[in-house]
């Protein structure tokens, strides 16, 4: 069993990552995705992930961005977090899709954990398609670029249920987000787990890392160490997560900021 902290390749996170500062190296391990790595290449590393971790492992996924989306109705079901830098987006309900347009300024997603799932209507009688139903039928139309589409969708939903097989094939204990505000979206992170096959806990505050730089005392001008420390938005120095603790080891803030999908 390790902990295995899959990260991005840009600072500060990587440096936060590496076997100088992760609290429990050597019992733990790093894989890192470059924003360069194809959704393909990036699902193979988070299955060594899972590998590497092993069972009853955690995997710390530190890639990239996170979030929730009010609906107006309180609904909990619109957020995403991302398993690699830059194309391989969770997301919610009503997400745009690869190829597909709708709000403006919205960054299109790989996945909608929904993508599978039939929108109901009042009358019984109408019978609407999953957004899965309908690229099956796309992908066979003759019209190249419908079809090339719909099948890139469709992949890409396979390439995540594999990297879920994975999880639960190397029976891993936890996937933890560290990214922001996600564990806002609780009914999203509940279809996520189940895809997953694993339990998945997300901090419902901002995650942030900045590097802190010491010196000798007051008077000193030549450091003697920089570290990267992660820590929740609106922790001030020195208080709450943001402490030297946060140098080595994940945020670990009031139970109230956590969601935690068991």
């Amino acid at each position: 069993m390790k902990w295995v902290v899959v990260t991005e390749m840009n600072k500060p996170w990587v440096d936060w990552a590496g076997p100088k500062q992760f609290l429990l190296w050597p019992f733990s391990a790093q894989v890192a995705i470059p924003g360069s790595d194809s959704l393909n290449a990036a699902a193979s590393k988070l299955e060594k992930a899972a590998q590497l971790a092993g069972g009853g492992g955690v995997i710390l996924l530190s890639v990239g961005h996170g979030g929730s989306a009010s609906t107006g109705d309180g609904g909990t079901d619109e957020g995403f977090f991302d398993l690699a830098p830059h194309n391989f987006r969770v997301a919610g309900n009503n997400a745009i899709l690869t190829g597909q347009t709708g709000s403006t300024g919205k960054t299109p997603a790989e996945i909608s954990v929904y993508y599978d799932v039939a929108p109901k209507f009042a009358d019984p009688k109408i019978k609407a398609k999953s957004r899965k139903e309908q690229d099956e039928e796309d992908a066979q139309s003759n019209d190249a670029s419908v079809s090339r589409l719909a099948k890139t969708r469709l992949a890409n939903w396979e390439r995540y249920l594999k990297v879920g097989k994975a999880f639960q094939a190397n029976r891993l204990g936890a996937m933890i987000l560290l990214t922001c505000k996600v564990g806002l979206a609780t009914d999203f992170l509940k279809r996520a787990r189940t895809q997953l096959g694993v339990p998945i806990a997300a901090y419902k505050s901002r995650v942030l890392g900045n590097p802190v730089t010491y010196y000798a005392d007051s008077a000193a001008t030549i450091p003697v160490a920089t570290r990267t420390r992660i820590y929740l938005e609106g922790d001030k120095d020195g208080q709450g997560t943001n402490v030297e603790m946060g140098e080595f080891w994940i945020p670990m803030p009031p139970q109230s900021v956590w969601t935690v999908i068991p």
